[in-house]
């Protein structure tokens, strides 16, 4: 379903800016776009298209789930956001366009004027006039398998807004946001927007009442009700080898016989994953010898796959032996477009790598915001300075006019050769991943039958624990 463009009211009263928001979403669609390969966005339709919304999401990757939240979503959301991100002079100029408010958390120890009632009670008439905000209600970005517990402020804000008319009612929306890698190029990413719920009529009238105790009953329950909505949706693992296993384990059972896992639609894929971690909670207490072998065989077929480089799909699908009209159609595809490609990495590959060195001693939650966030400013800094250089010196040779021509040629091909070699990246990964397994696969070491036969024996395993689970459930069922 398609939300048609409205304009979005902002928080304290501010006019709206339509423009600006517009600017704002598509900048970040382009950012996001360069630095992962594949973003999946499902349930746009769960989202109203008008009237008070809360849209409630993880928070595993720092700035950069903002940026998804504002650029993916079908309306422009207003973020409520730690104080502490002003810190960062650069970026405020974007924070304050995007309309981002401040909160100021106690933790945080700041002398600043504000304080958090004040910024819930704009947050509530932002919602009262009919606006859409958005907040990370696990309270900091983190790098646990799981969601953290959520605070409180989520359901205080529904409530308080909920409570002063009937004629008004907030919808809350959870949405997932799961990373294949979160802090590697050209990986995955999955929008997941979830179905809406809202305070019940029994929550804002305790809501309404004048006992604090009655209140805070009423903000748990939605708490615990908005938990349960957004950990239907987002990862969670007791641990990312866990985490690891179930994702090899979905990727088998979802598609036995995949053409290539790479391109397996991630949506599908992230479901699987999702319902036999539910299933793995259960079986490993209802059947704990199927399951510790099962985990034992996956974590040898993982390893096996990690150390040779492998996917599960070609695993799956064995790619001919044959590699003459493979070769041959590849080298044509690199030779046709290494001209655009030797220019994308003249002009792109420098800041490039002095983003993966500014990254590199970051936490592992904040590596892709730095490297996304510092690229929106090291890039246009370094083609300008290209800009420069390449127009002066064509100027010492053909004149002062071609300062301008040359320079401005500089200017447009680089964000243009950038993106055409990104494709050719994603070409070179894909031809690389292909030879290394007709070689490995086809070698004389069997390595090819060994893997395949430990697969089979993963689904098979993956089966019978999935039917014994079903034979309990009709077991538990009432006659």
């Amino acid at each position: 379903m398609t939300h048609s463009a409205r304009t979005e009211p902002r928080i304290g009263g501010d006019p709206p800016r339509p423009f600006m928001d517009s600017l704002l979403r598509g900048l970040g669609r382009l950012v996001l776009q360069a630095y992962y390969r594949q973003i999946e966005v499902t349930g746009s339709n769960h989202l109203p298209e008008s009237g008070p919304v809360i849209v409630v999401a993880n928070h595993f990757n720092s700035l950069v789930d903002g940026v998804f939240i504002t650029s993916f979503l079908p309306r422009m959301p207003r973020f409520l956001a730690a104080s502490t991100i002003w810190d960062f002079t650069p970026i405020r100029p974007l924070l304050n366009a995007a309309g981002v408010v401040p909160l100021f958390r106690a933790q945080d120890g700041r002398k600043v004027k504000g304080s958090m009632p004040a910024t819930f009670t704009k947050a509530a008439e932002l919602l009262r006039s009919g606006g859409v905000l958005a907040i990370f209600p696990e309270g900091k970005s983190h790098n646990e398998p799981s969601l953290l517990p959520l605070k409180t402020g989520t359901a205080r804000i529904a409530l308080e807004a909920d409570s002063d008319t009937d004629l008004l009612s907030v919808q809350i929306v959870p949405v997932a946001l799961t990373f294949e890698a979160k802090n590697r190029f050209r990986s995955r990413t999955l929008v997941e927007i979830g179905s809406p719920i809202a305070a019940s009529r029994d929550q804002i009238e305790a809501y309404r009442s004048q006992d604090p105790a009655v209140r805070a009953a009423a903000v748990k329950q939605l708490t615990s009700q908005i938990s349960e909505c957004l950990q239907a949706l987002a990862p969670r693992h007791e641990t990312w080898e866990e985490a690891r296993l179930i994702g090899r384990a979905a990727e088998i059972i979802g598609q036995p016989d995949p053409i290539d896992a790479q391109h397996n639609d991630w949506a599908t894929l992230n479901t699987t994953r999702r319902d036999l971690s539910r299933g793995y909670a259960i079986v490993r207490e209802t059947h704990p010898e199927q399951t510790a072998a099962l985990r034992q065989d996956l974590a040898e077929y993982d390893n096996l796959l990690r150390a040779t480089a492998l996917r599960d799909g070609q695993v799956a699908n064995t790619p001919s032996a044959g590699a003459g009209p493979f070769i041959v159609k590849t080298l044509v595809r690199f030779l046709l477009g290494l001209p655009i490609v030797c220019i994308g990495l003249l002009l792109n590959w420098p800041p490039y790598r002095a983003l993966l060195a500014l990254s590199h001693w970051r936490d592992l939650d904040k590596r892709s915001t730095w490297s996304i966030f510092a690229g929106f400013f090291l890039f246009p800094i370094f083609w300008t300075i290209a800009a420069i250089v390449s127009g002066y010196v064509g100027s010492t040779i053909w004149g002062a006019a071609a300062f301008w021509i040359i320079g401005s040629a500089v200017l447009i091909a680089c964000p243009v050769s950038g993106k055409a070699m990104l494709g050719y990246l994603d070409l070179y990964s894909e031809t690389v991943a292909e030879a290394r397994a007709r070689t490995r696969l086809h070698g004389a070491n069997s390595l090819g039958d060994s893997l395949t036969e430990k697969r089979q024996i993963i689904l098979e395993k993956l089966r019978a624990l999935v039917e014994a689970h079903r034979s309990d459930e009709a077991h538990r069922k009432p006659d």
